[in-house]
């Protein structure tokens, strides 16, 4: 029998590693090729580019929506939070009009 500390850590670890997978659309719009600084919400702008991926992977294996979106919402809700965070700090910096585009690069046109 398992105890309730086991069941505890167990979705407290799970909370975690969603924590950590998640928010990363604010860190990765500020940083690597294309940053984007000085730009208020660019994370959940760029968030809300990426979760058109959701589309191509329900075209390309329909089964992996079930993770794909609930990481998604995950990811845009955090990246809002984050970006929050940081606004003042985007509201201070000069925009160096960078806009990270999505890695998502099919076209429906």
């Amino acid at each position: 029998m398992k105890s309730k500390a086991y069941a505890f850590m167990k979705w407290v670890s799970l909370l975690l590693y969603v924590c950590i997978l998640t928010g990363c659309s604010s860190i990765a719009s500020r940083v690597g090729s294309g940053y984007q600084v000085g730009q208020p919400y660019g994370g959940l702008d760029y968030a809300v580019d990426n979760a058109d991926c959701n589309v191509y992977a329900l075209l390309a294996f329909p089964p992996i929506i079930i993770v794909t979106i609930p990481l998604s919402v995950a990811d845009i809700v955090t990246s809002a939070a984050l970006d929050t965070a940081l606004l003042p700090f985007d509201l201070i910096l000069e925009d160096n009009g960078n806009n990270k585009t999505s890695f998502c690069r099919m076209s429906w046109r």
